[in-house]
């Protein structure tokens, strides 16, 4: 819907990042709203709220297609309230993060130099001989 906006008010530059090219949106809606653009006036907002009318882009349609509507049919089927998919949704993301943050710690800790207990057992005995005087 946004890509589509940024089209029709004709301030899609690819040359510019995303971000830029969200500010200019921006700054092109605000003309827009106040009747101070160049590209396209106030009377055409009217045709923007109803494209996207029609192609579903209000809330009240968003959940009333799929994934959502399988969503709703899988959990009238099994006989899920909300209250218990909120609780699996927390669940799942808790159990994601964790997974994630083991992954992390997994790549962290292989990232690591490793000893061999040789090579330590070596150099806790040179640093024995060099302070063996000093105590």
């Amino acid at each position: 819907m946004l890509k589509e906006d940024i089209r029709q008010l004709d301030c899609d530059d690819s040359t510019m990042t995303y971000e830029e090219r969200l500010e200019l949106y921006k700054e092109e809606w605000n003309e827009v709203l106040s009747g101070k653009s160049t590209v396209t006036d106030a009377s055409e907002l009217a045709d923007v709220l109803e494209r996207e009318g029609e192609l579903g882009h209000r809330p009240v349609d968003l959940y009333t297609k799929p994934p959502f509507s399988t969503i709703a049919r899988i959990m009238k089927k099994e006989g899920l309230s909300t209250t218990d998919v909120g609780g699996f949704l927390r669940w799942k993301a808790k159990a994601d993060n964790m997974k994630a943050a083991r992954a992390a710690k997994a790549t962290k800790r292989s990232k690591t130099k490793k000893d061999d207990p040789a090579a330590r057992a070596r150099r806790f005995f040179e640093f024995k001989k060099q302070t063996k005087g000093e105590f």
